[in-house]
This record gives structure tokens, C-alpha cells and sequence, in this order.
């Protein structure tokens, strides 16, 4: 998935896998986790493209939608189902 310019600091945070960041920016300046980008993908695609399972289970812990559909009709659930090991913790969290 390719990073560009046109993607909100978020996007970038949940790229590069840095909780740390995303939760100053969420928790402290209320930054919305369902943001999108120009693809109409949110962070959380990032988050699960890169396989960054704390990111992902923070985002959805805080209201992500795993059914956001992006311009390409993909969701980030979608995502997950065509990775194994991130399909079975989406499971095993009653993420489905």
C-alpha cells in the first residue's frame, strides 16, 4: 500500500505502527479514527496492511469501523480476511 502526501497524520501513524502517536492524537486532540483518505481508505487500512495488531485493535477499540468501504469497495475487514493471522485474531476478538 503506498504512502502519499495525500493522507492525514493518522494515516501515516497507523503505517509506520506508532500507538503511541495515534493515541496522543486521538485521546488528546480528538482526531477522527474513521478519517479518510483520497483513496477513501481510513487508518485502519494501514494499520492492516502493515500487520500492526496493537494499532489495530486500538483503533477499533475506539470506534473504527472494520466495514468502511474505500473508493475500490474494499473494507478493512476485507483486508484482514486475505491475511491469515489477522483474520484469526479478528476472530478470536468477535471482530466479524
Amino acid at each position: 500500500m503506498e504512502l502519499t502526501i495525500e493522507k492525514s497524520v493518522l494515516h501515516k501513524l497507523a503505517y509506520l505502527g506508532r500507538l503511541d502517536l495515534i493515541k496522543l492524537f486521538v485521546e488528546q486532540h480528538g482526531y477522527n479514527v474513521d478519517l479518510r483518505d483520497g483513496h477513501g481508505r481510513t487508518p485502519l487500512f494501514y494499520a492492516i496492511a502493515r500487520t500492526c495488531e496493537d494499532v489495530v485493535y486500538y483503533l477499533v477499540e475506539n470506534g473504527a469501523d472494520v466495514n468502511a468501504c474505500a473508493n475500490d469497495k474494499m473494507t478493512p475487514l476485507n483486508l484482514a480476511v486475505l491475511d491469515r493471522h489477522m483474520r484469526e485474531k479478528y476472530i478470536e476478538q468477535g471482530y466479524y
